[in-house]
């Protein structure tokens, strides 16, 4: 029936038990997972102006490596179940 489950994360304690029985939901049932954690732009200091990719960079850093430890987690999760 289903052939891909979205797992959506947002770092919290819900979301990790979230995860977990997503991930089993989609092994009983042989479909692929794919985990995804969406970031807001934090952007306030740059309002109405052009960015330099260079600064944009640097100010979507910290936000890019917390999104990988949020799906760091699914990975985890899936070797793990």
């Amino acid at each position: 029936m289903f052939k891909h489950v979205l797992l959506p994360t947002d770092g919290s304690e819900l979301s990790a038990v979230a995860i977990q029985q997503g991930i089993r939901f989609a092994k009983s049932i042989g479909a692929k997972v794919t985990g995804l954690c969406v970031m807001l732009l934090q952007q306030t200091f740059f309002y109405e102006m052009e960015i330099p990719g260079e600064a944009l960079e640097q100010a979507t850093q910290p936000w890019r490596e917390l999104a990988e430890t949020y799906l760091a987690a699914i990975e985890k999760g899936d070797r793990e179940a």
